[in-house]
């Protein structure tokens, strides 16, 4: 019975023979049972430790043996794993005789004791004997298997008839029998992967290998005594060795035999090789001397290279050739013997070896890249044919029905007509379908010629009464995935109401098709204009006669483009219309070979013995620069392929690379002195790559908390490592690139070279979700170079218009670090570049870089490096990085410049600790950055909370930006930024954390030293409080003392100030933000944004504390044709507690939306406030002046959103100047409500819903009190609300009869209304005996009678109590005999007149000094203050307090 592996068991169907059944039922069991163990089971068994001499046997088994050089080990050993068979523990496969003898293929004995093993974590120790028997656990193993097909065979005899239980047990012992026979069967289906590891530099005294089958690849090996012995057997088993340092060397097999670079470590050396059916080849790193002799079959003549330093004789005997004699000069005791079936190859003298003459150097490369091809004149046609796939496609029609839609297979036909891998669809239903492409990101450009072809057939005859009667090629622009992805395949017959859509005939000449050809039918057309996000849709229509379902083919559907000419463009002239994006120096750092650390004398050759004292250091051995040495490395200096363990550059010792073209392997670099690639004013021209290796660890291998797995400077170390410099290594495009384009046109002139790699940045929102960058390789750079040709056309709309324009960035550089893809993709660690002391870097591009999640191993990374001098991060490309792209911790006074980063995880340009000051980063670009763990969300303002764990080391990484700004007291102008959960964060650090956790100092008070000039993108979507330039979260310490980030608003908020103590503004300048959620996002105490462009961002800004906004363009819609936002927001006013002022803003195209939403705020308004709250409530707290609008309906200047909260019934701000409302005179802006009614210049503006009016009188301000009455009002959080009582307006104009002019008072507090003006307050519950009236908002100078209505004979106390000065309450008010004496007083008495009180609420404490006003632009908001109070006691002992709500008369 055979027995499928990926299929479950199933039991004999038949089943009524009692031991039968058991027969059926037991093998079924098992078998199910042991297959799921088989699958289960881990490759790796364990590892063994061995010591310098080693004899590994493993005749019995195929083995196949590998060489690790490992840093974080101290001892060699041997790990066994297994690649193909069944074996459960490492004791079934090896016995370890001694740590001098290994044997693999022969069980552990039961009571051996087995050095130490690893399996999944745990450790096992053994005994001692010498009973050789298989291990219990493989025993059972075997012994069920063996049973199981004696058992299978036992049912199916017993489903003879004639057979019977005999038969069945019978069977049952056979199977124990043959159970006891199996382990050579299980050794013959095994084979082992045996990996030798050693620390670096380990050399064996003798190691030998006896073996059967498998095979040898080893690199890096030192053993004085090396023995292969694979002869026995004669079964395959191939030998390399590459990097080999020997003295004896010997091996016999059958196959081939390669030893490269073989170095001999002493005299005499003797080498013997011998392949007895395959080839022999042998190579040594420098050059041999000795008796050498090479025997091969006559047929096959042998090759000496490097002959000609031989003394050689050749004789033939018995069909073979043998060349012997002496080579080299020297010593005659060393032996080479080669014996070889096929051939040898004998390289005695290394022809490429590297000249040792001191003054020797290798030929400087170019500065100039290839000769770039002329710019196409001609578009070549570009024909896009989609996919066949059942995945792609979707069958909608205009009622519910579930459309067939399969793939035949290979070989169906038709009515004779081959089908297979066609589209077939079965059309029951309406008359009218739409075949729907899945794929959303095709564009059609205006008057650009395309054409759309498909070819058809129908599995019926046509007939008069069955036919398709007409054919559409339509672009759905916007279709909802919801329409697609519909189970009911649901689409209206005409779509049009719920997407735009674009339709082009086919010509009806083909339409009817045929059932026995395939046809073919074309649509050529010119569509007119821009058309973004498009699914195509083959619309057909058929005429049939009910119950009839069509069946029709569909293949070859192709979106041509027709060759054309390259049209010509009129570029930008300018990046921007109002903001000024600084730019880099154009000129090139000069050069002069006469600095070139290279070319220097006294330099000792890496490759020459005598600089190491008689021979070249092997790879696999830690190698330390001789002291007061400077050695350089040339082109040919290194061995090729192998991996270099450690080099350790002494401190008085310096490493040079040649300019030329080398690679080198390398695990480890540790430079305490110096280590030049290259210096500032001598780059490298050649093609230099460091490619690290080495397998995830978190031990030191490099030195201490130095890490591994790349090159680490210590305290006092110095890198260069400086190559080719490229101008400009980004700039943005100046025309618009569209899908198919093969041409870039740059704003600015580059260097760009033939072959390197681009990137293009999205012109989209959603960067994370709808990824649009693309890299791209050039084909060509014009003679100006602002135009490059690519080798692959445009896939995406890349947008440049006047608003903004997508980043081009250079992404290849001639000198490459790179962590090798095989060790660093699997756990994310790649190789690490760590300086603690001045260094420079420029023009290198690093490429699988960083360690994930573990901290200090980034890129590129300033470690702890103080105030550094002349250090910088310049022209360099960082892409595909696992951790990060550039790092300042511990480090002030450093430049970050003109650098690209792309593709990168987790925070990108990384300040990390918040200690870091005085630092430069400019001019670079940041793209496509994506979180860890997880993308910080949240739907309050608080966010989340994420604390420190091994997959989130650093818990701010949930919220990954271009820029991670811990301090902004450092100088950040000119960069770019495209993606991330944020493009600039600048995190809240109560503490400076990590290496100064312990120093008392707060990051988050210090402003900007310096922020202009940056651009922001496609950001801030993933929090719906997130925003492109984000200051918000908080990172700080938890109890335990580990990390935990919330990533929104702050509980304390960020109250900057200078280093004297005086209050500090954020000061951001000449910022362009779009395509974000917010543009700007600020929670805290002070921000002001000047000079600012805000394109297509759902909202400009949303911000804290004391914000100015000033010299801004606010741009609802761009030209961008891809644009993803469509209701947008201008700027919203927060709802309480700020003061927030706008000046000099032009507002331009905010257009209404086709389907216009309930609520106008989503409606592409120009401002918007908060208005979803009855606890949270606007004070005057918001200001314009000198406000624009272009292409902008004044219904869209103003969302004001009506509900039944005190956030929308105190809406408000001041127009300074009347430039918003239109009236062109100080003019107030209220809600809805007629409460904002104060004069006869009020208006209730139809089209916004809310009143403005002159503002006047300068008594007239925006005025807020808190009313609280005990039991009734209270200074606490209630929702939902209750109406507790009235405010009326009352005063000079205002009547006293008819419509009163109020607002609703709530069990929250808070009151807001205008200053100059009479306040009646009415309480449902009738007057209060109690109740305290606090002047939040009563501005110097300016007064708010307040009246209540009481019943006559009312005593009152009343006095003044001020929280923050001693005594704190005041003297008891007097009261007045009249109402204008009241009015007239200071505020400090009361008049009745026994049915209202009447009080002169003013707030004293004022002195109309400067913190009193917040003032900007010619527009000033006051300062609410707290802790000032009237209180007033009323008592009546014959009174009913339960009064009528009569309106206050006394002031008319």
């Amino acid at each position: 019975m055979a027995i499928d592996r990926d299929q479950h068991i199933k039991p004999h169907h038949y089943c009524n023979d009692g031991i039968r059944c058991v027969g059926h039922i037991l093998a079924f069991r098992i078998a199910n049972y042991m297959l799921s163990l088989a699958r289960s089971q881990s490759t790796k068994l364990g590892e063994v430790t061995v010591g310098s001499n080693l004899l590994i046997t493993s005749t019995n088994v195929e083995t196949n043996y590998k060489f690790v050089v490992d840093s974080s080990i101290t001892t060699p050993k041997i790990s066994i794993a297994i690649s193909r068979g069944s074996v459960s523990t490492l004791n079934d496969i090896i016995n370890q005789i001694s740590s001098s003898n290994v044997v693999i293929g022969e069980p552990t004995p039961i009571t051996s004791a087995v050095a130490t093993t690893t399996d999944g974590g745990a450790t096992t120790q053994g005994g001692s004997t010498t009973s050789n028997v298989i291990s219990s656990s493989n025993r059972v193993s075997v012994t069920l298997m063996t049973m199981i097909g004696c058992l299978f065979g036992g049912v199916f005899l017993t489903n003879n008839q004639r057979s019977g239980p005999k038969t069945f047990i019978a069977m049952i012992v056979i199977g124990v029998t043959l159970s006891s026979v199996v382990n050579a069967i299980v050794l013959d289906q095994i084979t082992v992967e045996a990996t030798i590891t050693i620390p670096p530099g380990f050399r064996f005294d003798s190691l030998e290998i006896r073996a059967g089958k498998g095979s040898v690849s080893m690199n890096g090996v030192q053993a004085t005594s090396l023995k292969v012995d694979a002869c026995t057997g004669g079964l395959d088993f191939p030998v390399s060795f590459g990097s080999l340092n020997t003295q004896t060397f010997n091996v016999c097999t059958k196959s081939a035999v390669t030893a490269t670079d073989v170095q001999l470590l002493g005299t005499p050396s003797t080498i013997n090789l011998t392949s007895k059916s395959d080839k022999v080849n042998i190579d040594f790193l420098l050059s041999y001397n000795g008796q050498a002799k090479v025997d091969t079959n006559q047929a096959i003549d042998s090759t000496i290279v490097g002959s000609q330093s031989c003394t050689l004789t050749s004789s033939t005997a018995s069909g073979r050739t043998v060349k012997q004699g002496t080579c080299g000069s020297g010593s005659t005791t060393n032996q080479l013997n080669v014996v070889a079936e096929t051939g040898a190859t004998v390289e005695v003298f290394n022809a490429e070896a590297c000249p040792t003459a001191a003054d020797w150097r290798d030929p400087r490369p170019s500065a100039a890249g290839p000769v770039s091809p002329s710019i196409m004149t001609t578009i070549p046609v570009i024909n896009n044919v989609f996919s066949g796939s059942t995945n792609q496609w979707k069958v909608l029609a205009d009622y519910n029905n579930a459309y067939e839609v399969t793939n035949p297979s290979a070989g169906t036909t038709s009515n004779g007509v081959d089908v297979s891998g066609s589209l077939k669809i079965s059309l029951g239903g309406p008359t009218s379908y739409w075949i729907v492409s899945e794929t959303y990101t095709n564009f059609l450009r205006a008057n650009q010629p395309v054409q759309f072809s498909y070819s058809y057939l129908f599995a019926q005859a046509n007939t008069a009464s069955l036919y398709a009667s007409s054919a559409s090629i339509c672009a759905f622009v916007g279709l909802e995935q919801e329409f697609v992805d519909d189970p009911d395949h649901w689409l209206p017959t005409d779509p049009s109401q719920y997407t735009s859509v674009v339709c082009f005939p086919f010509p009806t000449t083909n339409i009817a098709g045929s059932h026995t050809a395939w046809t073919v039918n074309t649509a050529s057309f010119t569509p007119t204009q821009d058309l973004s996000s498009v699914r195509f849709a083959l619309n057909m229509t058929y005429a049939r006669p009910w119950g009839t379902i069509p069946v029709a083919f569909f293949k070859s559907l192709t979106y041509t483009i027709p060759q054309r000419a390259v049209a010509a463009v009129s570029p930008l002239s300018s990046d921007s219309e109002l903001v000024k994006l600084r730019k880099p120096s154009t000129t090139l750092t000069p050069q002069s070979s006469s600095s070139c650390p290279h070319l220097q004398t006294g330099l000792l050759h890496w490759h020459n013995p005598a600089t190491w004292g008689g021979s070249v250091p092997n790879p696999s051995s830690v190698i330390t620069l001789p002291a007061n040495s400077k050695v350089l490395i040339s082109s040919c200096s290194l061995q090729a392929g192998t991996i270099y363990q450690k080099i350790i550059v002494p401190a008085t010792s310096e490493l040079i690379f040649s300019d030329a073209n080398i690679t080198m392997h390398l695990q480890d670099m540790y430079v305490q002195g110096k280590l030049w690639i290259g210096s500032s004013s001598c780059r490298s021209n050649g093609n230099i790559e460091l490619i690290f290796h080495g397998a995830y660890t978190t031990a030191d291998t490099i030195a201490q908390y130095m890490g591994s797995k790349g090159i680490a400077a210590a305290v006092g170390g110095y890198l260069s490592i400086q190559g080719k410099q490229y101008k400009n290594t980004w700039t943005r495009l100046s025309v618009t690139a569209y899908p198919y384009d093969r041409l870039l046109y740059l704003q600015d002139a580059v260097n760009w070279e033939v072959g390197q790699k681009i990137v293009v940045t999205t012109s989209r929102f959603e960067d994370e979700w709808y990824p649009e960058n693309e890299v791209l390789t050039i084909q060509a750079v014009s003679a100006n170079g602002k135009t490059v040709q690519t080798v692959e056309p445009v896939q995406f709309y890349h947008y440049a218009g006047q608003e903004y324009q997508a980043e081009v960035g250079l992404l290849s550089r001639r000198i490459i670090l790179r962590g090798d893809a095989a060790s660093s993709e699997p756990k994310k660690f790649g190789g690490h570049v760590l300086t603690m002391g001045n260094s420079q870097f420029a023009g290198i591009e690093l490429i699988n870089m960083g360690q994930r999640n573990m901290r200090a191993r980034y890129p590129l990374h300033f470690h702890l490096a103080g105030t550094v001098s002349n250090s910088y991060v310049s022209d360099c490309s960082v892409h595909d990085t696992y951790y990060r792209c550039v790092t300042i911790h511990g480090t002030h006074n450093l430049t970050v410049t003109e650098n690209v980063a792309y593709d990168a995880t987790g925070h990108c340009y990384y300040i990390e600790d918040g200690i870091e000051e005085n630092n430069t980063v400019s001019y670079n670009l940041a793209a496509y950055v994506h979180t860890i763990f997880a993308s910080a969300g949240g739907n309050t303002q608080q966010g989340q909370w994420f604390n420190e764990q091994p997959e989130l080391t650093q818990p701010a990484d949930t919220a990954a930006a271009g820029y991670y700004i811990t301090n902004a007291y450092n100088r950040i102008y000119g960069n770019a930024a495209s993606g991330g959960w944020a493009s600039y964060s600048f995190p809240n650090l109560p503490n400076s954390i990590g290496q100064f956790k312990s120093v008392v100092f707060s990051p988050m008070l210090r402003p900007t030293l310096e922020f202009d000039g940056n651009t922001a993108h496609s950001a801030g979507y993933m929090f719906m409080f997130g925003s492109c330039v984000y200051c918000g979260g908080v990172l700080q310490y938890l109890a335990n003392g580990s990390l935990t980030y919330q990533s929104g608003r702050p509980a304390d908020s960020r109250d900057t100030v200078f280093s004297n103590g005086t209050e500090a503004w954020m000061q951001y300048t000449n910022l362009k933000a779009y395509q974000c959620s917010d543009g700007v996002g600020h929670w805290g105490e002070r921000i002001e944004v000047i000079n600012y462009e805000s394109h297509d961002n759902l909202r400009s800004g949303t911000v804290f504390g004391s914000s100015w906004l000033s010299s801004a363009i606010i741009n609802g819609r761009s030209g961008n044709v891809a644009r993803s936002i469509n209701s947008k927001q201008g700027f919203q006013f927060y709802d309480t507690w700020t003061r927030t002022i706008l000046t000099n803003i032009n507002f331009r195209n905010f257009i209404a939306l086709a389907k216009q939403p309930s609520n106008p705020q989503d409606d592409n308004r120009v401002l918007v406030s908060m208005t979803h709250s009855d606890i949270y409530k606007p004070q005057g707290i918001s200001a314009t002046r000198n406000i624009t609008f272009t292409n902008t309906l004044v219904k869209q200047r103003m969302g004001h959103n009506v509900t039944n909260t005190g956030s929308s019934r105190y809406y408000n701000f001041v127009d300074w100047d009347g430039s918003f409302t239109g009236r062109n005179v100080p003019s107030i802006v209220g809600s809805h409500l007629n409460w904002w009614q104060y004069d006869n210049t009020c208006t209730l503006s139809p089209e916004w819903g809310i009143y403005h009016c002159v503002k006047g009188s300068t008594a007239r301000e925006v005025g807020n009190l808190d009313l609280l009455i005990p039991g009734i009002i209270n200074d606490v959080e209630e929702d939902p609300n209750t109406v507790v009582g009235m405010s009326n307006l009352f005063g000079p104009g205002i009547p006293t009869t008819g419509t009163r002019r109020q607002s609703p008072i709530t069990n929250n507090v808070g009151i807001t209304g205008v200053t100059g003006m009479g306040w009646y307050l009415y309480v449902n519950s009738g007057a209060p005996t109690q109740f305290q009236l606090s002047t939040r908002l009563v501005p110097y100078g300016r007064y708010i009678v307040v009246a209540m209505r009481y019943p006559a004979n009312t005593q009152f106390s009343i006095d003044q109590w001020y929280q923050w000065r001693t005594p704190q309450a005041g003297p008891k008010f007097n009261a007045t005999s009249t109402f204008t004496e009241l009015l007239n007083g200071n505020g400090a008495a009361y008049y009745f007149d026994q049915t209202h009180l009447y009080l002169k609420v003013v707030n004293p404490r004022l002195d109309n000094g400067d913190d009193e006003a917040y003032t900007r632009g010619g527009a000033s908001v006051y300062t609410i203050y707290t802790g000032f109070f009237y209180r007033v006691t009323a008592t009546c002992t014959s009174c009913n307090m339960q009064v009528s709500d009569d309106m206050p008369t006394k002031w008319t």
